[in-house]
């Protein structure tokens, strides 16, 4: 009795079934380099940003308790720090409590290259001109 010849489809379904793997083989070693490599060094990315982050802002709290050093406490508010090219600038609210508080509240702040514009000391429209140049994206 002779042997039955295979359909001719099996060949076909064996080769596609070989290119699916091969093809699956290759996304999951690409998942595995991207998992290995580029993961790590994102993370350590976040974690030196978020480094630089908290070093400004308590750059920036040192300036304020500095400028003010009369106040009883100091709280920071909503605050960002916003890069303008390889310089960072600190914006945002601070409340500032102290005896002869001439603000009820938050006022608005902005630190830059090391200096301090502040709006119970410098007023509205200096806080305004530094917010306009390095804040408004903020």
């Amino acid at each position: 009795m002779p042997t039955p010849a295979l359909p001719r489809t099996v060949p076909r379904a064996l080769l596609l079934g070989i290119g699916a793997g091969a093809a699956l083989l290759a996304v999951f070693v690409l998942a595995l380099l991207f998992w290995d490599r580029i993961v790590p060094a994102a993370r350590q990315e976040i974690a030196h940003d978020a480094a630089d982050q908290a070093a400004q802002l308590a750059e920036a709290r040192s300036a304020i308790l500095t400028g003010e050093p009369d106040a009883d406490s100091v709280t920071l508010g909503k605050v960002a720090v916003d890069w303008i090219g390889q310089a960072p600038a600190v914006c945002g609210r601070v409340d500032i409590e102290e005896p002869q508080d001439s603000l009820d509240g938050e006022e608005r702040f902005v630190f830059v290259d090391g200096q301090l514009t502040l709006e119970s000391r410098d007023g509205s429209a200096a806080v305004d001109a530094k917010w306009r140049d390095v804040c408004d994206d903020v």
